[in-house]
């Protein structure tokens, strides 16, 4: 019996969709909203405009590991305009 590929790891990891606005390329921060908007942002302009955003990076953190938050992405849009 042939089986196909595993297109996810965890079966209960819901939807993401990337917020249009808020997806750089280069990002080196996933942040994914309550209700499930990704966020890719730079974390020099997290951590310049907000002691709220500490964001480390080791050898072992990267952009695809997302920092899941509490907030809306209604919220984070209005926090991301003011910190781009």
């Amino acid at each position: 019996m042939a089986v196909g590929p595993i297109l996810c790891t965890r079966a209960a990891t819901p939807m993401l969709t990337g917020d249009p606005e808020f997806n750089a390329a280069d990002a080196d921060v996933c942040i994914i909203s309550s209700d499930n908007i990704r966020f890719k942002v730079h974390s020099m302009n997290l951590r310049a405009h907000s002691s709220v955003f500490p964001v480390v990076h080791d050898a072992t953190s990267n952009v695809g590991d997302p920092a899941h938050t509490t907030e809306r992405a209604e919220v984070l849009r209005v926090i991301f305009k003011f910190v781009s």
